[in-house]
Parts: C-alpha cells; sequence; structure tokens
C-alpha cells in the first residue's frame, strides 16, 4: 500500500501511516487523540469524495477537461508542489488509483471493486 504514496511530498503518507522500519509502517488513519485513543469519528462523507465522484462521472462521459480539474483541485491539496494534468490526458485508471490513495481505510476499496467488476486477490496465509 505504501508505494501508493510519495512519502516525502504526499501529505497522506504521514496522516495515513506511521513509520516503523524501512519496510513496515503502521497505519494510524484513526488512532484519535491522546485521551481517547483507538477512537475516532469515521468520515461518512468528504469533498474529497465528491470531487473523486464527479472526476469519474466525467470521465465516463467524455468531459476531460472537467474530470481534470477536479482532480487536479484534490491532489494540489494533498502534494507538494503537484504538477496538474492539463493535456485532456486524464485516465479512468489514474483517477481510481487516486481514490484508492485518498479514501484509504475507509471501506471504500471493497465496494469499488464490487462496482467495477474487478477481483480480489487474497494471499496465502499458511
Amino acid at each position: 500500500v505504501m508505494v501508493l504514496y510519495d512519502e516525502a511530498n504526499d501529505i497522506r503518507f504521514g496522516a495515513y501511516y506511521q513509520k516503523r522500519t524501512n519496510k513496515e509502517s503502521l497505519v494510524k488513519k484513526y488512532f484519535g487523540r491522546p485521551e481517547r485513543y483507538g477512537l475516532n469519528d469515521i468520515k461518512l462523507l468528504r469533498v474529497a469524495e465528491m470531487y473523486l465522484i464527479r472526476a469519474e462521472a466525467n470521465i465516463r462521459t467524455n468531459q476531460i477537461a472537467a474530470a481534470e480539474t477536479d482532480y487536479n483541485t484534490l491532489r494540489n491539496a494533498r502534494i507538494n508542489g503537484n504538477t496538474p494534468i492539463t493535456s485532456g490526458s486524464l485516465t479512468l485508471e489514474q483517477l481510481l488509483l487516486e481514490r484508492r490513495r485518498e479514501l484509504a481505510w475507509e471501506g471504500h476499496r471493497w465496494f469499488d471493486l464490487g462496482r467495477l467488476n474487478q477481483g480480489i486477490a487474497r494471499a496465502d496465509c499458511n
């Protein structure tokens, strides 16, 4: 999961993970405050999700410039020195990857995989 984020420039990495070793990180997205450790309000609906939903709808209706506006708005708020996409080259795959990054650990991935008819690869736990 960590390869999804640019550790140096994407503010979500520091907000979602606590670095433990060079190869390990701990998910800390819902740690909560020190006086309420482990208890944190779940975000049910966020502006970032609305940008992603609208951008996906715009890509699917071939309104790429409008989709890029929402995509760039979100990434500019999350990534230091983000280079905006302005060439009409945003793909659905790029947008879905950004959705995976932004909504990490919020329960959306399972439903997205079903909605997009994508399978789930499970690791052997033996």
